[in-house]
């Protein structure tokens, strides 16, 4: 039944992501939050585009529902990216990959920002975050600050940018470099956010 239940998710996924590629898709404008790019930067339909290839079980179906995830972003359809998102996220909490867990709650943040839903998004971040900085995954830990980060950003701009400064820490620390760019695009979209926000104070 689980394989069955995978061979359209995955079919799906593949057909969405070369529509990404031929540029017919992208990802979503959702007012007030243009400019949005949360997880859309960590090129994670690829990376497990190839998990789903040459895995079995549920990690398979889990690494193909991230794909399927970021290909419904990037078809505007929040409400299947979220739900494909929520349940990679638990399907890889079941297997015990916390690289890949942090990978779907991320894309999971970012589907539920695009929302609207910002708050919800930033205490799923929190937790999620805290969780692996007690276990010591500092790559998971610094993903999940990143997610705060943008979960903060139509919100407490000054955490968010803290945030966000401490996960690209711990990114070049790593050695990480995918994440250490798609913090610094972040911190700038952050920063001209926090300089128009001044600007606007001072020309009231």
């Amino acid at each position: 039944q689980a394989r069955s239940h995978f061979i359209p998710e995955a079919l799906q996924a593949a057909k969405l992501r070369k529509m990404v590629r031929a540029g017919k898709l992208r990802e979503p404008d959702v007012a007030p939050l243009m400019g949005r790019l949360g997880s859309w930067v960590d090129c994670l339909a690829g990376k497990y585009s190839q998990m789903a290839e040459s895995s079995s079980g549920k990690k398979k179906e889990a690494a193909a529902l991230i794909s399927l995830a970021e290909g419904h972003m990037g078809s505007e359809d929040l409400a299947e990216a979220t739900k494909a998102a929520k349940d990679a996220v638990a399907m890889f909490k079941e297997v015990g990959d916390k690289a890949a867990t942090a990978d779907a709650e991320r894309m999971y943040v970012h589907a539920l920002c695009c929302g609207g839903k910002g708050a919800e998004a930033l205490e799923l971040a929190k937790e999620a975050m805290e969780g692996y900085k007690s276990s010591g995954a500092k790559l998971a830990q610094g993903k999940l600050l990143l997610s705060m980060a943008e979960a903060g950003l139509e919100g407490d701009v000054e955490s968010a940018v803290a945030s966000a400064t401490e996960a690209l820490s711990i990114f070049r620390s790593e050695g990480d470099k995918t994440m250490v760019a798609a913090a610094q695009v972040l911190t700038s979209t952050l920063c001209l956010k926090k300089k128009g926000e001044a600007k606007k104070k001072a020309d009231e």
